[in-house]
């Protein structure tokens, strides 16, 4: 929405990476099938997965130790297809 009413020409680089997150999120999290029966591990995967795209400065109100724990470093979904999240 914010894209829409500002024009995306006028969000800054992490204003888009925030609408990626919630494009994303939308897309994978939110829209389970009727059909796809996925475990709680897979959805916080899913989840885990989705907060690469933003920068680790911006998980403020997430602990440290949850951010070490849990985090992925080998995959950014900064870049990637929304699909390779659920691999």
């Amino acid at each position: 929405e914010l894209a829409v009413i500002l024009g995306e020409a006028a969000l800054t680089e992490i204003d888009k990476k925030y609408v990626k997150l919630s494009d994303d999120f939308e897309e994978l999290f939110v829209k389970q099938g009727e059909d796809e029966n996925r475990t709680i591990e897979e959805s916080l995967s899913i989840g885990w997965k989705l907060l690469t795209i933003l920068p680790k400065e911006e998980l403020k109100r997430i602990k440290d130790n949850f951010i070490e724990k849990y985090l992925p470093t080998d995959t950014a979904m900064e870049d990637k297809d929304i699909n390779a999240a659920k691999s």
